[in-house]
């Protein structure tokens, strides 16, 4: 996990190349365990808990997470899709550790925009980009709740 976690992390710097957003990022621990239902990560703290199965879907490790060639069908910019291969058969780890790490952030979940980062679910086989509109409020801000809601994992039909 170490490889994708630090990738996200580099990912968010890129785009916020803050201090402070350093620190609050610098300063996650992540776990494996199980969660319920199709839950696949939370945050509480400053600590990630990852699904051990990806709520049974499986995760996609991917082994070049510095690129997005697994992930290359595009919807938007930031909304991609694997089309034939591993990666489009399994949860993106990459992407869900964004999306807590966006919760560190202090920034909540977005309308239930499955095209989105901060959407609460996230379709098997697809990866998630942070865009131009994350900017935290206040990135130094600790008084977000203890405990973020969980990922979803959305079927789609």
């Amino acid at each position: 996990m170490v490889p994708i976690a630090t990738e996200a992390i580099q990912r968010w710097l890129k785009r916020l190349p803050y201090e402070p957003i350093r620190a609050a990022l610098t300063g996650v621990n992540f776990v494996v365990g199980g969660l319920p239902g199709n839950a696949l990560a939370t945050i509480s703290g400053s600590t990630i808990t990852v699904d051990a199965n990806a709520a049974g879907f499986g995760w996609y490790v991917d082994t070049t997470p510095q690129d997005d060639i697994e992930v290359q069908h595009h919807v938007l910019p930031t909304s991609l899709y694997a089309q034939s291969n591993a990666a489009a058969a399994r949860m993106d780890l990459l992407t869900t550790i964004m999306h807590e790490l966006s919760h560190r952030l202090g920034i909540g979940h977005f309308d239930n925009n499955s095209e989105e980062l901060m959407s609460e679910s996230l379709p098997v086989g697809a990866r998630r980009l942070p865009n131009e509109i994350f900017a935290p409020h206040d990135a130094s801000h600790h008084g977000h709740p203890q405990r973020r809601s969980f990922y979803q994992v959305a079927r789609w039909r």
